[in-house]
């Protein structure tokens, strides 16, 4: 029997090896394609409460999620949510709305010392929980990863009575 002819041709395997054996197109990289690099999340994000307010502070990040220089970072997304700290679970859900959006071009209503930031956030209901997402944004306004604080705000002590100088 041939390899062209007889009943059992020996032609189509031999494709299949020869096909089998061949290299591939010769560019190596990524099975995926390369995500656009976005900014890593806030480090040190901390809230904590001075009277009446929570102060809600963070530090810039200097990398992206990829390990590249966050030069594209522009801001930040705050978002708040609130909830019942006796009864609610904040991490089961996320009903936050966005409470500012701060461009590091033009501070505003925020403090900045080096490459921390601190909010001020005076609208406050005693004995409920706010959870605060800070979510740093491109120029194009794609966003990055999010730091996550939460507290539960307590009604402010009473100012002293019965001062004399």
């Amino acid at each position: 029997m041939t390899l062209l002819t007889g009943k059992r041709s020996l032609l189509p395997l031999l494709i299949l090896v020869g096909l089998a054996l061949l290299p591939a197109c010769g560019k190596k990289g990524p099975v995926r394609p390369l995500d656009k690099p976005l900014p890593a999340a806030p480090e040190g994000a901390a809230l904590e409460q001075k009277g009446g307010r929570l102060l809600l502070s963070w530090t810039i990040p200097a990398k992206n999620q990829d390990g590249s220089p966050a030069k594209k970072l522009t801001g930040f997304n705050i978002y708040r949510m609130s909830y019942n700290p006796a009864e609610d679970c904040p991490e089961c859900r996320d009903t936050s709305v966005l409470l500012r959006e701060i461009d590091l071009e033009y501070l505003q209503d925020v403090r900045r010392t080096g490459e921390r930031l601190t909010l001020s956030d005076g609208a406050l209901q005693p004995g409920t929980g706010y959870r605060y997402r800070i979510v740093p944004f491109t120029r194009k306004g794609r966003e990055g990863a999010p730091a996550v604080v939460q507290a539960p705000f307590l009604p402010p002590p009473p100012s002293p009575s019965g001062l004399t100088a």
